[in-house]
């Protein structure tokens, strides 16, 4: 691992090097990097600042946008990153109903992130699919009874299952498979 630190000794950027000593892209926890998709998911339920797609009862964006912006190193990797990660959400808020009780934010969308981190860290197909696939075997259940009582725990969901997705795609970059 090297840093890169700027005047005064702060930390502005931390990467890992393969074998050859080349950088990987991938980002290490405590990183600006890391903490930035929980942030941005999270503040975008903040004033519902969320995008809707009818047919998948859901935010297809809502857990893929905040990895790809804080992630991406160039715009046709963000775009890359969005429309996979996005048509991903779409299909998946299609075939999964959330039960009574529950909310669609945090559940699917941790495959959404993953996807969307797996791209930026360009991590190959392969890799993206244990991404997704370790995903959706943890997927988690959000109550919808915080959200009916307008507690503030309710807009975690979106940025938990952002921060769960790109610890997913981090593991599945380092071999775990789901």
């Amino acid at each position: 691992q090297i840093e890169r630190r700027q005047a005064g000794g702060g930390v502005t950027q931390s990467a890992t090097l393969d074998d050859a000593g080349r950088e990987t892209g991938l980002v290490h926890r405590g990183s600006a990097q890391l903490r930035a998709p929980t942030q941005l998911a999270a503040s975008a339920c903040w004033d519902e600042l969320v995008e809707g797609y009818a047919p998948a009862h859901g935010r297809p964006a809502l857990h893929g946008v905040p990895v790809a912006m804080s992630l991406c190193r160039s715009l046709g990797q963000a775009l890359e990153s969005l429309f996979l990660s996005y048509e991903l959400g779409a299909r998946l808020g299609e075939a999964y109903r959330v039960p009574a009780g529950e909310h669609v934010d945090g559940t699917w969308g941790t495959a959404v992130a993953a996807l969307a981190a797996a791209v930026a860290l360009d991590i190959g197909p392969d890799r993206e699919v244990e991404a997704v696939n370790a995903a959706l075997c943890q997927m988690s259940r959000s109550l919808f009874a915080p959200v009916r009582e307008g507690a503030s725990c309710r807009l975690l969901y979106p940025g938990l299952a952002a921060s769960r997705g790109l610890d997913l795609a981090v593991a599945a970059a380092a071999g775990f498979g789901g």
